[in-house]
């Protein structure tokens, strides 16, 4: 029989070489390299606890990321019944014919609202409301009130195809 060497942490171990060479290595293998094994057993348990624990924290930030920094219209259906109902002002002010947020908000801060957006939003019996019936009667009474053009209400300005808000934040 030849004499040759495997390697392993420990070093360099001589294996007979023969019929029996590979059944003897991995026999050499488990007794060297299995108390190494159980040794660190508890370590890598505890690094892919944190492994885990890292990977669930990144999916939860990106997750609130994506999800707070995107620009999504809150409340289209006002935008939908508004174009609706003054389709001239729409034509006229409007994107593809549709009205944008700027006929009640004044800045790209959609909580500040403008001297027509307050008094929409005066109108509206509820806050979010969906009803169409309910969006239409309340843009009905915000054309009652009194715009920032002298001698109108928000109703005559929209008759005479002109947006009804300012450009100023309603005080």
């Amino acid at each position: 029989m030849t004499k040759s060497s495997v390697t392993c942490h420990k070093g360099v171990l001589p294996v007979a070489s023969g019929g029996h060479s590979r059944r003897q290595f991995w026999q050499l293998w488990w007794i060297i390299e299995l108390p190494v094994i159980l040794m660190f057993r508890d370590e890598r348990e505890r690094a892919m606890k944190n492994v885990l624990k890292f990977v669930a924290v990144a999916a939860v930030a990106a997750g609130l990321f994506v999800t707070s920094g995107s620009q999504a219209v809150a409340r289209p259906k006002y935008k939908d019944v508004m174009s609706a109902t003054y389709a001239e002002l729409a034509k006229k002010h409007g994107t593809d014919g549709k009205l944008t947020c700027a006929v009640c908000h004044p800045d790209k801060d959609k909580k500040i609202r403008n001297n027509y957006g307050a008094e929409f939003g005066k109108a509206l019996t509820k806050k979010n409301e969906s009803d169409e019936a309910k969006i239409k009667e309340a843009l009905t009474k915000a054309e009652a009130g009194k715009s920032a053009t002298e001698g109108k209400t928000f109703g005559d300005l929209i008759k005479a195809s002109e947006l009804p808000g300012t450009a100023e934040a309603a005080k």
